[in-house]
């Protein structure tokens, strides 16, 4: 069955055959937008994750810090002997390692359920007072974990002085 069109209406020839070209149209378009979805997510992981790295980090340089003070008021009171409290060579408190307790703190602080963080390296400077803390967390990114493989890292340092 030949259909002929007079030219007259050319108009109407395109309207007639257009049917499907918003399918084809959101076809090419599903990847990129499934793409920038995937992005999104991530990004808002990742802030997540880093706004409450920085909080429990701060937090946890924060406590150690209150606890190596009052340790070395209480010896300087007399209260307790310099070598039960806090030992700066060693870099321990009341026994046990600065990086274990920081462990400890950070995992009562970071309140995200769906990572975990961890202490990478924690230095203090017994001049100044200092405490930085190298932590960092590993968690599963949606969109990214396809180039990535290994899954998403955040990293940062916090340092608290007083």
């Amino acid at each position: 069955m030949n259909r002929t069109f007079p030219i007259s209406q050319p108009a109407e020839l395109l309207r007639r055959h257009e049917s499907g070209s918003v399918g084809v149209a959101m076809a090419l378009l599903m990847p990129l937008l499934v793409g920038i979805l995937g992005l999104a997510i991530d990004y808002g992981r990742m802030a997540t994750i880093r706004t409450a790295l920085i909080q429990a980090a701060d937090a946890t340089g924060q406590t150690l810090r209150m606890q190596i003070n009052l340790c070395n008021a209480r010896v300087e009171a007399g209260e307790m002997q310099a070598q039960g409290c806090f030992d700066d060579a060693h870099m321990t408190l009341k026994g046990a390692s600065l990086q274990a307790h920081a462990r400890q703190h950070m995992d009562e602080n970071f309140k995200v359920r769906w990572a975990r963080a961890s202490v990478d390296r924690l230095t203090y400077e017994g001049l100044t007072g200092r405490v930085t803390l190298d932590v960092s967390s590993q968690y599963d990114c949606v969109f990214l974990h396809l180039i990535l493989k290994e899954g998403c890292r955040v990293r940062l340092e916090s340092g608290t002085s007083f």
